[in-house]
């Protein structure tokens, strides 16, 4: 109890110092997953309705909370403008943080936890999209992604829910090269078996017959549909929605 009003009392004094990207959706009051959905529908279907082909991937970040680098995240709150008093409290915190497992009635010795943002804490999950921001701030400059006049609309993200959006194949191998050079830089690995590209447009396809992109040393491939925030979109020369998965969860229960 005491630490959760300690860090609602950090939240408070620090608010405007831990803002994120507008194309981050993740944890902030008044924006939520339809915001995210409506947002990226939005801008594919501008694009495609004006004759134009959309070329997407869907990104998985491997355990994203859990290998949160404690080290680097500090760097990233520092350069987000936090208080120095405010940091040292934290990194005093998160230097005692020990753990141990329990088997049975058996207990293993306690180790020291170097990664990962606190479970159930309520600075968690501000510091994990200050963290991430850096994926946002990285695509923004490349100047690589779809641009509606001059805003850049070529990435959204709700946590650590990455989809890339780009009217060229060459700028998206591009961007997951981008992203694969942040996820270095944060110690972050990305699961290519979950990642998914796919295509809208007239042009759609001809790209899902072609080989996949690279990505963190692996392949990401092709699909007809991929799920984003629990929405299915079709491949296509518009962009559509499966609600097929959803019509057989209901009838399941």
């Amino acid at each position: 109890m005491v630490s959760k009003l300690f860090e609602s009392a950090i939240l408070q004094l620090t608010e405007n110092k831990l803002q994120t990207d507008d194309l981050q959706s993740g944890f902030k009051k008044g924006l939520g997953c339809a915001d995210a959905i409506f947002t990226f529908g939005n801008v594919a279907e501008y694009f495609t309705r004006n004759g134009s082909t959309v070329y997407a991937a869907s990104l998985d970040i491997s355990k994203a909370f859990d290998k949160v680098s404690h080290y680097r995240m500090f760097i990233r709150l520092i350069k987000a403008g936090l208080p120095k008093c405010i940091i040292d409290v934290l990194l005093n915190w998160y230097s005692k943080l020990t753990s141990a497992v329990k088997w049975n009635t058996c207990i293993s010795r306690w180790f020291v936890v170097g990664s990962g943002v606190r479970q159930g804490g309520v600075l968690s999950p501000v510091f994990f999209t200050v963290f991430a921001n850096l994926f946002i701030d990285e695509l923004r400059t490349s100047g690589l992604g779809c641009y509606i006049y001059d805003m850049f609309m070529g990435c959204f993200m709700y946590a650590d829910d990455i989809i890339l959006l780009s009217g060229s194949l060459n700028d998206l191998q591009s961007m997951l090269n981008v992203c694969d050079n942040v996820g270095s830089q944060l110690l972050l690995k990305f699961n290519t078996n979950k990642c998914k590209c796919i295509a809208f447009g007239k042009m759609a396809k001809s790209a899902m017959s072609g080989d996949g992109l690279r990505l963190d040393n692996g392949v990401v491939m092709w699909y007809e549909t991929i799920e984003y925030l629990g929405i299915h979109f079709k491949c296509g020369k518009r962009l559509q929605v499966d609600i097929d998965p959803i019509r057989r969860r209901f009838l399941c229960c």
